[in-house]
């Protein structure tokens, strides 16, 4: 009777152990619910009827001529989550 629960016992411990020494998966898999962020520039942000921003074109690069306006645009899984003031050049 002893022989055998210390058998079940050194299983179920090689089990267990066999489950920690898996293949590690990407953070990204493992955790879904963090969120993707992503910062770009715009020439100009417009609002619709209910308040909420309409973005207009994206721009590649930051613009370098005087007079030009851009706004940087911050996104939480691809919705607008904050917009850091339209600058002058």
């Amino acid at each position: 009777m002893m022989e055998r629960m210390r058998t079940t016992l050194v299983l179920l411990s090689l089990l267990a152990l066999s489950g920690c020494m898996t293949e590690r998966v990407p953070p990204f898999a493992e955790h879904p619910s963090i969120p993707k962020l992503s910062t770009f520039l715009v020439k100009k942000i417009s609002y619709d009827s209910h308040g909420r921003p309409l973005l207009g074109d994206r721009l590649d690069s930051r613009p370098g001529s005087a007079g030009e306006q851009f706004t940087v645009v911050q996104t939480i899984n691809g919705r607008p989550s904050q917009t850091i003031g339209s600058s002058k050049l």
